[in-house]
């Protein structure tokens, strides 16, 4: 479990942020980022306060966990969630949309049926529970970001020479695949420590290698 600042100190890492052309080394102290940094931080030290704690903690397996990490068993467990996700949103007057909690429960759900994904290609669901166990343990801050840019749209040719800058699989081996391209509103990604990239949109004939996730 993170504290606040062991949370901003995970920031500190050397990702690549630009504002403009400016590149910004330190995205905590920066005045374009510093006081959202600071809010999220504030999230993750008021869910290990004491008043917050037993609603917002969960241990399994002698591991401790954020509760939006909880797969939902019971009425109960969907309250709990239910009375986390809440506070979360009132710390923050509902300003922060994607704020720690939003995409774990994207990954709780999934992780609660394994199966559908080893049923569509052997070993994907091993591989999410892996990742579901990862992200929990180390109270990951995830996002996604699933939109194709619109300077092509679906139905307008290419001039000629050019390339679709949507984000694709260029090449595949043994070892995984390739990928080059754009996507867009990855919104708090500046913040995480792991981004989801994917697609949402009906992908027509011919961009099959545009279906990543």
């Amino acid at each position: 479990m993170l504290s606040g600042k062991e949370f901003l100190e995970t920031l500190r890492d050397g990702r690549r942020v630009y504002i403009g052309s400016e590149r910004v080394d330190d995205v905590t102290t920066h005045p374009a980022f510093r006081n959202a940094a600071q809010s999220f931080a504030m999230i993750y030290d008021r869910k290990l306060a004491p008043e917050n704690r037993e609603l917002m903690v969960c241990e399994e397996d002698g591991e401790e966990f954020s509760t939006y990490y909880l797969k939902p068993r019971s009425r109960e467990d969907l309250e709990r969630r239910y009375e986390t996700h809440r506070r979360i949103a009132s710390w923050s007057y509902g300003l922060l949309g994607r704020s720690p909690d939003n995409f774990p429960s994207y990954l709780a759900g999934l992780a609660t049926r394994p199966e559908l994904l080893n049923e569509l290609h052997e070993g994907f669901g091993d591989n999410l529970t892996r990742y579901y166990r990862h992200a929990r343990r180390d109270d990951l801050f995830l996002t996604h970001t699933v939109t194709n840019p619109q300077t092509t749209r679906r139905g307008v040719p290419l001039a000629e020479g050019a390339t679709s800058p949507t984000l694709r699989v260029v090449s595949e081996d043994d070892s995984g695949v390739v990928v080059n391209g754009l996507k867009m509103i990855g919104t708090s990604a500046i913040f995480c420590h792991d981004a989801w990239v994917g697609n949402l949109q009906p992908v027509p004939e011919g961009h099959e290698d545009e279906t990543i996730t």
